[in-house]
C-alpha cells in the first residue's frame, strides 16, 4: 500500500482539506488585542473575542472588497469592530476572496468579504455607523442579498441566522433557517434580492439604496429606449443575459449584462472591461458575418450593456446531441453519410473563422462548442462570446478556456497562442464523433483512440481524422490546406453504423485484464490515513460510508469481484463506521450501507444501519427505491432474505402498506414523489414509481399478496406513460411533464432503469404487453457510445441491463450488444503504471466509487465475464416460482 501524496493528480481534495495562506490573517493579528483569537478554516477565518455573546440570529452586516483594496478594508472595519466587542469573520485568503468575487460565484453570496455579528440591534446600528464613517470612500461589489447602507459602495445589511441552523434533506442537501417568533424553523431566505422576514422591520427605512438591477417590466426607460427587455435567459454573478427587442423595428436582440468588481482577473479587469472589450472586438468583426452585429453599449446604474444582434440556431453542442447517428444502435450508410457531410461542412467553415481571427491578430481563446452557433436549416455558423478573447498587442491575456478543448501544455502557463484556437478547433472537430471532450485532459491518447473507433464503427475518412491530429498537433497548421482536403475528402470507406459480430472469447481476456487493473490500482492506492477520502473518490461525496459514492459500494465491489476484502479495509470499516450522521437512504445512507454489511456477512452493523434508518426522521420525507422509505424496506427484504428473520419481513411488509396509502392516484397510474408543478413527479428507478414498483414486485412474491402486485403494475404504467418515442423506439424524462425536453438512457433515471422492471413484471406475470416496450426501448439502450462509462449514469449501467435481458429473456442478441458495449468502455479506461481508473462523470478527475467510478464498471466486467446475476441490489432470487411458493408460505 504506497503513501498518496497530495498532489497526485488522481486523488481529488476538497477545498475543506486546503490549509488558506495566511497573508490576511496575519494581517488582522497585528490588528487585534491578544485576548481575541482567530479560528482559521479553509474559506472562513473566525474572530472571536474573550467574552462571545453572539446572539442565533439578527441583524449582520457584510462588506464587501476587492483584492486591491482588501488589507486597507481590514485595517479601517477592524479597529471599529473590536471597539464594540463583535465577532466576526473574513475570507481566509485571496484565493478565496477571488471566488467570492468570481463569474461562477453562488450570486447570493458574491462580495461578502467580511461578515460582523453584532449583539443586538443597539449595538447593530451604532457598529454600522461607524463603518460607514471608516468605508465610505472605498469601492467593492454590490451585495445582492443585502441592502446597502446609505451610500457607501462597501457596506450591506440583513437580517438573518448566526448559528447555523439546518433543515437537511432526504438527498443530502441542506436549508439554512432561522427562527420565528413561535421558534419554529423558517428558511433563513438568501436570494439575490433583499427578503426580510415577516416579522423584522428594516430599522432604517429610507436610508438604504436598492439593489435596482433591471427587472423585465421596467425596462422602458433603459438603453436610451432604443431596446427593451422581454425576459431573462440566463444569470451568472457577473451579470444577466437578456433577451429583448429593438423598440422601433421590434427585432429581437441579446442585451448582455456586466456588472463592477466581479470576475476581476490576474490584470485586475473585471467583467465590465471585459464586455467593453467584446463590444470593441464585435466591432471590428462587423463585416466578417459570422459574429453577431453589435448594436451599442449603454452604462445603466452602475452596471454595463451589451445589445448585439440575436443570432439565429442553437449552440454546436445542442445541435450535435440533437443530430449525431453516433448514439445510436443503428444507422444507415445514407444517415452516416450525412453526419459525415455535415461535420466536414461546419469544420470548414470554423477553420476559415479562425483564419480571419488570426489574420486580423485576434486570438479567440475560448473556443468549445457552447460559442458556436448552428443555424438548424442552413448550417450557417456564428461564433459569440468573445468576452475571454484578444487582439495580440492590445489587450493582457487571459487563459480562460472549456475543459477538453485545452492542451496540456496550456493549462501550465498563463499567455495565449494562436496555436491554443488549433487545438481547440481539433476538439470541436472531435467532437462531431465524441460525447465527452473531458477526457482529452487525462488521457493523452484519446483522441486517436476515439477516432480510430470510428473508423472501425462507420468508416469515417482518413482525412477528416488526419485533420483532426493536425489541428491537435502542430502548432502552425495550413487551414488553408486543411480546408481543401476537407473538401475533396473520399467517403467511399463510409459504412452502416451497425453492432459488429462479437466473437466473445476473443474479447474476454481484455476484460479480464481491465477488471484485474481496477482492483490493482485501488490496492496500490488504498490509503487508510487519509480517512474518509482513502481511495479517489467522486467530488459528489456527501456521506463518506455511503454507496453510491463513498466507501461501501468500494467494499462492495471488492466483495462481489474478488469474494475477499483486504484486512485492513475490514479493520478501519469496523473501527471507522458509525450509524450516527447516516441519512436512511439506499444509495446516499443507512440502508444500502446495511445491505453491504449483510452481504459480505457484517450482521452486527447491518442491523445497526437498519435501525438508524427505522428511526430517522427524514425516512418518510420521500417514498422513492434511491433515498426514500422504499429503499429502506428492500434493505429490510434483503435481510430477511439473507438471515429468514421475521421481523425484516414484517419491517418491509409495513413499508409496502405505507406506500399503498401514500399512493398518489392518475390517469395513468400511481406516483408518490413530485418534484414541483413545473417538472411533476419523478420518473425512473432511483427517483420515481418503476423503483417503488419493483420493491411491490418483490413484496408481492415473498407475500403472495396480489394488492403489492396490482399496485406496482400502475406504477410502472405511470412511469411508462412518460415514454417519449416511436413505435420503434422509447426514451424517457427524468420528469413527469419534461420542461426540458430531455431524455436518457440510463440506469438511475431513463430507460434501462426502468427497462430493468419491466423485465421482472414480465418475468413473473407473463404479460406480453411488457415485451413490447422492451423491444422498443432497445434501440435506446444499445449504444457503447456515452459521457460517461459509469453504472448509474453510464455505458456499464446500459450494459447491465442488456445482460439482465439476454439472461430473462434468453435472447443472445442482448448478451453480444452488452459485450459490444466494451469498445465504449475500454475508450474511457485510463491506464496507470498501477492499474487502471476511470473518469468522473462530469470532470476532468477520476473516481473508484460505486455509481460512477471504476467499483461499478468492475462489478459490470466481473458479471459479463462469468455470466452471473445482476449485482445493482436486486432481489431476483424471489422471483422463480418455486421460490415464490416456498417464501409465500413461509410469510
Amino acid at each position: 500500500m504506497q503513501e498518496i501524496k497530495k498532489d497526485n493528480p488522481d486523488v481529488y481534495i476538497p477545498s475543506s482539506y486546503k490549509k488558506p495562506e495566511e497573508i490576511y490573517s496575519n494581517h488582522v493579528k497585528t490588528l487585534l488585542p491578544k485576548m481575541w483569537r482567530l479560528k482559521p478554516e479553509h474559506f472562513w477565518t473566525y474572530a472571536i473575542p474573550p467574552q462571545s455573546k453572539r446572539m442565533v440570529q439578527g441583524w449582520k452586516i457584510h462588506i464587501s472588497a476587492i483584492p486591491d483594496n482588501a488589507l486597507k478594508i481590514l485595517s479601517l472595519a477592524i479597529p471599529v469592530i473590536i471597539r464594540h466587542k463583535t465577532d466576526f469573520k473574513f475570507a481566509s485568503d485571496p484565493a478565496v476572496l477571488h471566488s467570492l468575487l468570481g463569474k461562477n460565484c453562488a450570486r447570493q453570496s458574491s462580495g461578502k468579504f467580511i461578515t460582523i455579528y453584532p449583539e443586538n440591534e443597539n449595538i447593530f446600528k451604532s457598529l454600522i455607523e461607524e463603518l460607514y464613517q471608516a468605508l465610505h470612500h472605498e469601492v467593492g461589489p454590490y451585495i445582492l442579498s443585502d441592502l446597502q447602507y446609505k451610500d457607501c459602495k462597501v457596506l450591506f445589511y440583513r437580517y438573518g441566522g448566526f448559528h447555523s441552523f439546518q433543515e437537511e434533506s432526504v438527498d443530502g442537501d441542506t436549508t439554512h433557517c432561522i427562527l420565528d417568533p413561535s421558534f419554529r424553523y423558517i428558511e433563513d431566505v438568501r436570494g439575490v434580492q433583499f427578503t426580510l422576514p415577516g416579522f423584522v422591520q428594516d430599522p432604517f427605512s429610507g436610508l438604504t439604496v436598492e439593489n435596482t438591477e433591471p427587472a423585465d417590466e421596467e425596462t422602458s426607460s433603459l438603453f436610451d429606449e432604443l431596446f427593451s427587455i422581454n425576459a431573462a435567459i440566463k444569470f451568472s454573478n457577473a451579470g444577466g443575459v437578456y433577451l429583448g427587442k429593438h423598440n422601433e423595428s421590434d427585432a429581437e436582440v441579446i442585451i448582455k449584462e456586466a456588472r463592477p468588481y466581479i470576475g476581476i482577473d490576474k490584470n485586475n479587469q473585471d467583467a465590465i472591461s471585459r464586455l467593453k472589450k467584446e463590444h470593441r472586438l464585435l466591432e471590428r468583426l462587423a463585416d466578417t458575418g459570422f459574429t453577431p452585429k453589435p448594436y451599442g453599449i449603454f452604462s445603466e446604474w452602475e452596471h454595463v450593456f451589451l445589445v448585439q444582434q440575436k443570432v439565429k440556431g442553437r449552440n454546436l453542442r445542442s445541435f450535435v446531441t440533437a443530430n449525431t447517428p453516433i448514439i445510436k444502435h443503428y444507422a444507415s450508410e445514407e444517415d452516416v453519410r450525412k453526419w459525415v457531410v455535415t461535420a466536414a461542412n461546419i469544420s470548414k467553415q470554423l477553420l476559415r473563422m479562425v483564419a480571419t481571427l488570426h489574420d486580423r491578430n485576434i486570438i479567440f481563446g475560448d473556443l468549445s462548442h457552447n460559442n458556436i452557433m448552428v443555424d438548424d436549416d442552413t448550417q450557417d455558423l456564428h461564433l459569440i462570446d468573445f468576452e475571454f478573447s484578444v487582439e495580440t498587442g492590445i489587450d493582457p491575456h487571459l487563459n480562460f478556456y472549456t475543459a477538453g478543448f485545452a492542451s496540456l501544455a496550456r493549462t501550465e502557463r498563463d499567455q495565449l497562442e494562436f496555436a491554443d484556437d488549433y487545438f481547440a478547433l481539433g476538439s470541436a472537430l472531435l467532437g462531431f464523433f465524441s460525447a465527452n471532450l473531458v477526457l482529452i485532459e487525462r488521457k493523452q491518447s484519446y483522441a486517436k483512440e476515439i477516432l480510430q473507433a470510428m473508423q472501425r464503427d462507420i468508416g469515417l475518412p482518413q482525412t477528416f481524422c488526419d485533420c483532426v491530429i493536425e489541428l491537435q498537433t502542430n502548432p502552425k497548421p495550413d487551414l488553408a490546406a486543411l480546408i481543401s482536403k476537407l473538401e475533396t475528402m473520399d467517403l467511399s470507406s463510409i459504412h452502416a453504423w451497425t453492432a459488429r459480430e462479437i466473437h466473445i472469447e476473443d474479447l474476454k481476456p481484455a476484460a479480464e485484464t481491465m477488471l484485474r487493473d481496477i482492483f490493482s490500482y485501488m490496492q496500490s492506492m488504498l490509503n487508510l490515513q487519509n480517512s474518509p477520502r482513502i481511495l479517489p473518490l467522486s467530488n459528489d461525496l456527501k456521506s463518506p460510508f455511503a454507496l453510491d459514492h463513498g466507501i461501501s459500494g468500494i467494499l462492495y465491489a471488492w466483495h462481489i469481484a474478488n469474494n475477499q476484502i483486504p484486512d485492513d479495509l475490514l479493520y478501519f470499516i469496523r473501527n471507522k463506521l458509525s450509524a450516527s450522521g447516516q441519512l436512511p437512504g439506499l444509495l446516499n445512507g443507512a440502508s444500502g450501507i446495511a445491505w453491504v454489511m449483510s452481504a459480505i456477512g457484517e450482521r452486527d452493523i447491518s442491523e445497526r444501519m437498519l435501525l438508524c434508518a427505522s428511526e430517522h426522521p427524514l425516512l418518510y420525507q420521500r417514498m422513492s427505491l434511491g433515498y426514500g422509505a422504499t429503499g429502506y424496506g428492500m434493505a429490510q427484504l434483503h435481510h430477511w432474505h439473507r438471515f429468514g428473520e421475521q421481523t425484516n419481513l414484517d419491517a418491509a411488509l409495513e413499508i409496502a402498506e405505507i406506500l399503498l396509502e401514500t399512493a398518489k392516484p392518475h390517469e395513468n397510474g400511481l406516483y408518490w414523489d413530485k418534484q414541483n408543478e413545473r417538472e411533476g413527479a419523478e420518473v425512473g428507478l432511483h427517483h420515481g414509481s418503476s423503483g417503488i414498483a419493483l420493491f411491490l414486485l418483490y413484496m408481492y412474491c415473498a407475500s403472495g399478496r396480489k394488492d403489492f402486485l396490482e399496485a406496482g403494475e400502475k406504477a410502472l404504467q405511470f412511469d411508462l406513460s412518460c415514454g417519449k418515442g416511436t413505435d420503434e423506439s422509447l426514451s424517457f424524462p427524468r420528469y413527469q411533464n419534461n420542461p426540458h425536453r430531455i431524455v436518457y438512457p440510463y440506469i438511475s433515471f431513463g430507460s434501462a432503469g426502468i427497462a430493468t422492471v419491466i423485465l421482472r413484471y414480465w418475468q413473473v406475470t407473463g404479460n406480453d404487453h411488457y415485451k413490447t416496450y422492451l423491444d422498443r426501448i432497445k434501440a435506446d439502450v444499445s449504444s457503447k457510445y456515452a459521457v460517461n462509462c459509469g453504472l448509474f449514469f453510464g455505458t456499464t449501467g446500459l450494459g447491465n441491463y442488456l445482460l439482465d435481458a439476454y439472461q430473462i429473456l434468453g435472447d443472445a442478441r442482448y448478451r453480444d450488444l452488452a459485450w459490444r458495449l466494451l469498445d465504449g468502455i475500454q475508450l474511457q479506461e485510463i491506464k496507470r503504471d498501477n492499474g487502471s481508473v476511470f473518469p468522473m462523470l462530469r470532470e476532468s478527475q477520476v473516481t473508484t466509487d460505486y455509481s460512477t467510478g471504476s467499483s461499478g464498471i468492475g462489478l459490470f466486467l466481473h458479471r459479463l465475464i462469468h455470466n452471473g446475476p445482476n449485482f445493482n441490489l436486486m432481489l431476483d432470487d424471489l422471483l422463480t416460482l418455486p421460490a415464490r411458493q416456498s417464501l409465500s408460505a413461509a410469510a
